[in-house]
């Protein structure tokens, strides 16, 4: 269940308007919170603890979903942890066990706000100790607000109101990471101009890998298509970067972790690409007629069925060993990467990697063929992604040349996906004899062929401005970085 809600700071002196909810039973929770040794869950934004109330126990799973967060609910008793729980967990913490982490006894007071007869938010204020060892070790006051019904604007103007009745606004942390003092979430490095380069590509990489992880629970439930493609934007980058400077690195190493990496992205694409035809078909199939919806429907369900199947073979990579060998190898660059003695300049990659994108736009033939603009693609996304390890130090261009490549390698992107739906149309086509859900499918197609010759009629000025730009920042006079460990 996707949770929607804000936490606010309080005291004791804090009062709630009156107003402001009905008051309901009070409540006593006991939360049991496990962890590794390290605190790898909390470093991830992630909450596993069992919960206790009334002499009832359930496994109570937390995991971050974009801005928001993703509460789960399984049954069991304390002596073993649900298998579900512990799948969803596989990657964040490896093979290392959970273990009982600490102890919170919280006093909920809740207060629920109504609209009309239908619930609209509960607030609530906790009352929590930390019990360690059996010893009570902590406590903090926090005020929870927990959006029920409605929009985001009805929980913006509920939290608005409690800050004008004292309440202070707080980033989200789990209650562990506060009773515990620790650090929430695992922060992504700044990247510090006055750094030696080794150090600022260290930073760049690690901060992938963070990104990659902390997107893996949730890519895995598979509720929402966002954090899987999060994860495999952060394996492209993580992928492009080490290529570019593959030369200054330990050359067994960077082999090795490209084609895991390579491999992951293959399984996480593959369901990228399901994910994309989905929403695109959704939208034109709305357009068709009444008559023909029926067509549409057998033809979603197809799609939904062989998007299943490629998130299964998803799940059985990301359960595997070779996953945790990558992750193993990818834990490199949080410590030190393995340098070779050669110098190289962010900003002469950033430059060849223009200079090449360049090239093979002007060996296009008249008319390009879609390998051509696929290829082209895979240049700008090169180019673009490389151009991000100079920009720390390359000046305010930069900025505006990634604005402008991302908008190239957006509109390629919009090419590429019309030519994998087309393609998945046609082979939808041959292998179904009836004839209302042939006839949608054609006409699909040829919507499809229509895009794509809109979309390329659009390549020419884009390019242009992203050229202008690219050869006023690596193609003229700039300092430039050498890589030294």
């Amino acid at each position: 269940m996707l949770e929607r809600k804000r936490k606010l700071h309080i005291d004791r002196s804090f009062r709630l308007p009156a107003f402001l909810g009905m008051a309901m039973e009070p409540r006593v929770l006991t939360s049991s919170y496990y962890d590794t040794s390290e605190y790898l869950l909390a470093q991830y934004g992630i909450s596993l603890r069992r919960r206790i109330e009334r002499g009832r126990g359930v496994w109570q799973l937390t995991i971050p979903q974009g801005q928001d967060h993703v509460e789960l609910e399984a049954a069991g008793g304390p002596g073993k942890l649900p298998a579900t729980f512990m799948d969803l967990l596989f990657g964040v913490r490896r093979n290392q066990p959970l273990q009982l982490i600490a102890k919170l006894k919280t006093k909920r007071q809740t207060f629920r706000i109504h609209r009309e007869q239908t619930p609209l938010a509960d607030i609530s204020i906790d009352q929590a100790t930390t019990i360690q060892d059996g010893r009570r070790v902590g406590g903090f006051l926090e005020l929870e607000v927990k959006l029920l019904s409605g929009a985001d604007r009805d929980l913006d103007g509920i939290t608005e109101t409690l800050i004008s009745a004292g309440a202070r606004t707080k980033a989200f942390r789990p209650q562990l990471c506060q009773a515990l003092g620790l650090p929430y979430p695992r922060e992504p490095q700044p990247i510090d101009q006055a750094s030696p380069p080794a150090e600022q590509l260290r930073r760049m990489l690690s901060n992938h890998v963070l990104h990659m992880l902390k997107n893996d629970p949730a890519t895995r439930l598979g509720q929402d298509p966002e954090p899987l493609h999060q994860m495999r934007v952060a394996t492209r980058r993580f992928r492009a970067q080490l290529q570019a400077v593959r030369t200054v690195l330990d050359a067994d190493w960077v082999q090795s972790v490209r084609a895991r990496v390579r491999w992951l992205g293959c399984l996480l694409g593959q369901v990228r690409d399901f994910d994309v035809m989905l929403a695109t078909l959704r939208e034109e199939l709305e357009q068709l007629p009444e008559s023909e919806q029926q067509a549409s429907v057998h033809l979603l369900a197809q799609l939904e069925q062989d998007r299943a199947q490629a998130h299964d073979q998803l799940l059985d990579g990301l359960r595997s060993e070779d996953y945790l060998r990558l992750l193993d190898e990818m834990d490199t660059v949080f410590h030190g990467l393995p340098l070779r003695e050669e110098p190289i300049s962010f900003h002469t990659l950033a430059a060849q990697a223009f200079l090449k994108l360049r090239k093979a736009m002007k060996a296009l033939p008249p008319h390009p063929s879609d390998t051509d603009w696929h290829r082209i693609r895979i240049r700008t996304k090169k180019a673009r992604y490389i151009a991000e390890l100079a920009a720390p130090t390359a000046g305010p261009g930069v900025s505006r040349f990634l604005t402008r490549a991302k908008k190239l390698q957006d509109l390629l992107g919009a090419y590429q996906d019309s030519v994998v739906i087309e393609q998945y149309l046609r082979r939808l086509s041959k292998n179904t004899r009836r004839f209302p859900v042939v006839f949608v499918l054609g006409q699909l197609v040829a919507r499809f062929q229509m895009r794509r010759v809109e979309l390329s009629q659009m390549v020419p000025s884009c390019w242009a401005k992203l050229k202008r730009c690219g050869k006023r920042v690596w193609l003229t006079a700039l300092p430039t970085l050498t890589l030294v460990g």
